[in-house]
C-alpha cells in the first residue's frame, strides 16, 4: 500500500490521506517509533514543503514523541498522524497559518509553553 502515490507524497499527506491508510495485522516487520526526542534544532524548511512529519501505522502509532525548543519555519504545518504521547515544549514552529498548527489525525498531543 505505501506505493500508492498519495501515500508516497509527504509533502501533500492530509488527515483523510493518513485516514485511509490501510490496518494492517502487526508482525515481526512491523515498525515500532517510540521514545523519540528532538531537542534544541532550528531550521527553515525549504519552499513549498511542511514542518515536519510524524506518521505511525494505524496498527502502531508512533508513541512518547517529545519536541522540545524547536524553531521551525515552514509553508506548511507540522503533520502528526497516528501517534500517541506527543509531547511539544517550547516550540515555535511558524507557518502562514500562524503558531504551532498541525495538521493531526488520531494524534494524542499535548503543547506546553515555558515562557
Amino acid at each position: 500500500m505505501a506505493n500508492d502515490r498519495k501515500y508516497r507524497d509527504l509533502q501533500n499527506v492530509t488527515p483523510d490521506i493518513a485516514d485511509s491508510y490501510p490496518e494492517k495485522p502487526m508482525s515481526d516487520r512491523t515498525p515500532i517509533y517510540r521514545d523519540i526526542t528532538f531537542e534544541n534544532i532550528t531550521a527553515t524548511a525549504a519552499p513549498g514543503r511542511r514542518a515536519g512529519l510524524i506518521w505511525g501505522l494505524p496498527e502502531a502509532p508512533a508513541s512518547n514523541i517529545v519536541l522540545r525548543n524547536v524553531n521551525i519555519t515552514a509553508d506548511k504545518p507540522f503533520g502528526i498522524y497516528f501517534a500517541d504521547g506527543v509531547k511539544i515544549e517550547n516550540c515555535k514552529i511558524v507557518t502562514p497559518g500562524g503558531l504551532n498548527q498541525f495538521s493531526t489525525s488520531h494524534a494524542q498531543i499535548k503543547v506546553m509553553d515555558h515562557d
